[in-house]
């Protein structure tokens, strides 16, 4: 995954701040890539591997200016403007999805970390609510297209999946490196099967996007 950026902003109690949030590809041996989470908020670099799970690298430089625990930064509202396109009828069409990420009530952290996520398009004024992840969220979204229009992303792909083991409130393997294996096992009946080409976010898009028929 070729690493990206888009606009969003962090508040909490002292304010609202624009941020650049930036997505890196990453990759540990003995495990296929991934990605990470970066941005910086008043002047703090926080990194994370999902935006429910940013600390800050620095954490003397933290010190009464970000709050967070062991699961990532508490008391405060995240946004971002991801990227995105559609297909239509007139061809491929670009389009943003909003996400609001509350964790102002994270504290204290209990097993679902108390967050609330909210995603949005400016297509047609769409709106999907879903408190635990973006999977549910995007599956809103779409559900609330016309059936000539499709998300053209990771998530609409047949090359992409959940691991059986669950995920988190972002993310989900890309198997495209292994099609001959796809022409013979559905993804939705056998992905843990199935060679791991990468982890991506699920409103990433590759020139290899196969869309889901089933």
């Amino acid at each position: 995954m070729r690493s990206f950026s888009f606009p969003g902003t962090f508040e909490d109690d002292a304010g609202i701040e624009d941020i650049r949030w930036r997505i890196v590809s990453t990759w540990s041996p003995g495990w296929w890539p991934g990605y990470a989470v970066i941005t910086v908020i008043r002047g703090v670099r926080v990194r994370g591997c999902d935006f429910d799970r940013l600390a800050p690298q620095d954490k003397a430089a933290a010190e009464d200016v970000l709050s967070w625990d062991r699961a990532g930064l508490t008391d405060c509202l995240l946004t971002g403007e991801l990227p995105a396109s559609l297909d239509t009828p007139a061809g491929v069409r670009a389009t943003t999805i909003r996400f609001e990420l509350d964790l102002r009530h994270r504290r204290p952290s209990p097993p679902d970390r108390r967050r609330a996520l909210r995603l949005s398009s400016v297509v047609d004024g769409l709106d999907g609510v879903t408190g635990t992840w973006f999977e549910d969220g995007l599956h809103a979204l779409q559900a609330g297209l016309s059936l000539e229009i499709c998300l053209r992303a990771c998530a609409t792909c047949r090359f992409g999946d959940y691991s059986p083991d669950g995920h988190g409130l972002s993310g989900m393997r890309c198997h495209r490196g292994a099609k001959a294996q796809l022409g013979v096992v559905r993804l939705s009946a056998g992905a843990g099967e199935v060679p791991v080409t990468e982890e991506v976010l699920e409103t990433y898009l590759c020139a290899e996007y196969e869309r889901r028929v089933s």
